[in-house]
């Protein structure tokens, strides 16, 4: 997916969140992350994932909702162990972030309340509500629309001029105006303009 954007310094990458405990090369994911910021501008979020490790790490937290929910193979990933996670990818994850605004767009990881500003909107919300089949109202603030990356029951993946898609991936690259689809275990939806549309796919393609 980053070989066909093929980002350059002018382009704007906005990731979602999970980058971690979705499979057996979690550190692998991280260390593209951390590399992709030297060539494009990357905005990571938060997600409850990376909220579990850094609560788990960072907070004290019992380790085992965490290790339940895919933590044991990202920390296998980093050699049993999460005291063996390097310096550079710990300070990664306190770099991400709850969310990010646009003059006219609003990213989370998981669900919104529209009638909330943003930086009122509970953790519940931001990092473990899923959106539900009917989507939430517009923000209260006008034109601002959220975008939201959490899964619904299903993949599902995320058509427009400004691409965005979720289960970790990228969001938007700015001055694309390909359209872009995405396979997600072969079975998706489609979500444009508001419309779920059953959309199943097997490559990437524009």
């Amino acid at each position: 997916m980053i070989q066909e954007l093929a980002p350059t310094a002018d382009d704007e990458l906005i990731f979602l969140g999970d980058y971690i405990d979705r499979g057996p090369d979690s550190r692998d994911v991280i260390d593209q992350l951390i590399q992709l910021q030297s060539k494009c501008k990357v905005i990571p979020l938060r997600g409850n994932h990376e909220w579990m490790l850094q609560s788990v790490v960072s907070r004290g937290l019992d380790d085992a909702m965490w290790l339940r929910s895919g933590g044991k193979a990202t920390v296998t990933s980093y050699g049993g162990s999460a005291q063996k996670i390097p310096k550079d990818h710990l300070a990664f994850f306190e770099s991400l972030l709850p969310s990010y605004e646009t003059e006219q767009e609003i990213f989370v990881h998981a669900m919104y309340d529209p009638s909330c500003d943003v930086e009122s909107q509970s953790d519940e919300l931001t990092y473990w509500t899923h959106l539900p089949a009917s989507l939430p109202a517009p923000h209260h603030s006008g034109e601002t629309r959220f975008r939201s990356g959490i899964r619904p029951s299903r993949p599902v993946k995320f058509c427009g001029t400004r691409t965005w898609f979720a289960w970790t991936l990228i969001v938007s690259a700015e001055g694309f105006s390909l359209r872009w689809t995405w396979n997600l275990r072969r079975s998706c939806k489609s979500i444009d303009t508001g419309t779920f549309v059953e959309s199943p796919s097997s490559d990437l393609r524009c």
